[in-house]
């Protein structure tokens, strides 16, 4: 079993800078967390980039995570083909 905020606290955070978290926080809006920190780390021999949200949150680089998922898991990424509903 992979021990995720074990991993996750061996990360070495880089602050994104500011003028970046003003642009996604006009781009996104002020009510979803934005990224403040960035790093990377490996697993299994696949680097993956991570982020860290301001609501404390760590998400993965989706292309990075798909490609771990297939190269080293055999899993291949599924479409998502289904769209939201407007409301």
């Amino acid at each position: 079993m992979v021990d995720i905020p074990m991993i996750l606290n061996g990360v070495t955070w880089e602050a994104v800078p500011e003028s970046e978290q003003n642009a996604q926080r006009l781009a996104d809006g002020p009510r979803l967390p934005h990224v403040t920190h960035s790093g990377v780390f490996e697993l299994m021999g696949e680097k993956i980039r991570c982020f860290r949200l301001s609501n404390g949150q760590a998400v993965f680089e989706k292309e990075d995570f798909e490609r771990f998922c297939e190269s080293v898991l055999g899993i291949a990424p599924v479409e998502n083909t289904t769209k939201r509903e407007e409301r």
